[in-house]
């Protein structure tokens, strides 16, 4: 919470737009559209790759905010103020932040496929800016940040070392990852509707968590869709 005082300090209404914007870059509508993107105008193998990350990534993630209940930090402490027009976005508990991985994931996989030093260099600034603009605008804190950076990170690189090709013949090794993403989605919708159902966590602090349980399965099943007859 030092941290978030610190930079609380220096804000400034510009600064409160220019990192808005920053974190927009990490919210789930331009994550979509950017998947959309990837999908139809670069490379499905990219978009693939991208979404099965962020789903293996993002449900874990949701399960961790549900079972360690993190207030945000404007809760944690009534003293300290965020940047009122960010708290809106703000769904949901505080660790870890899904912004963070969200950014991470997306940003983390062009890296890998990025000509050039300059423009890996460009995703990695994103990633962390992404990141800061959370801390920033008061919604999360340093330790929320660092561990949703490191949940899209190591998703992206378990993706990565799996050599999932997503074009050609289906692999084995693609079918027990689909299967496995099949699994943790099915276990973070029933994880989640039974702890606001037992009343451990309020719905709408679940609700994250069922969303993003239902949407992987909603890519599971474009991916049965697509890639059954290979």
């Amino acid at each position: 919470m030092e941290f978030l005082r610190l930079l609380e300090e220096f804000r400034t209404p510009m600064l409160d737009v220019c990192f808005q914007g920053i974190t927009w870059l990490g919210q789930s509508t331009f994550l979509g559209l950017m998947a959309l993107f990837l999908y139809f105008a670069v490379s499905k193998k990219i978009a693939y790759e991208t979404l099965t990350a962020f789903f293996l990534s993002g449900i874990l993630l949701q399960a961790v905010k549900l079972l360690f209940r993190v207030p945000r930090p404007w809760v944690l402490d009534p003293d300290f103020t965020p940047v009122a027009w960010a708290v809106s976005a703000a769904t949901g508990y505080s660790f870890p932040s899904g912004h963070t991985q969200g950014a991470a994931v997306f940003f983390g996989t062009l890296f890998l496929y990025a000509p050039g030093k300059i423009k890996k260099a460009g995703c990695a600034a994103v990633i962390l800016a992404v990141g800061f603009s959370r801390m920033y605008l008061g919604c999360h804190t340093p330790k929320d940040v660092a561990v949703g950076m490191a949940l899209g990170i190591l998703a992206v690189a378990a993706v990565r070392r799996a050599e999932l090709d997503f074009t050609g013949k289906v692999s084995q090794k693609e079918k027990n990852t689909m299967i496995f993403l099949g699994i943790l989605s099915g276990a973070g919708l029933f994880l989640s509707l039974l702890m606001a159902g037992i009343s451990y966590v309020p719905w709408e602090e679940a609700a994250d968590c069922i969303k993003v349980s239902v949407l992987g399965m909603g890519f599971l099943g474009l991916w049965l869709a697509e890639r059954r007859e290979k």
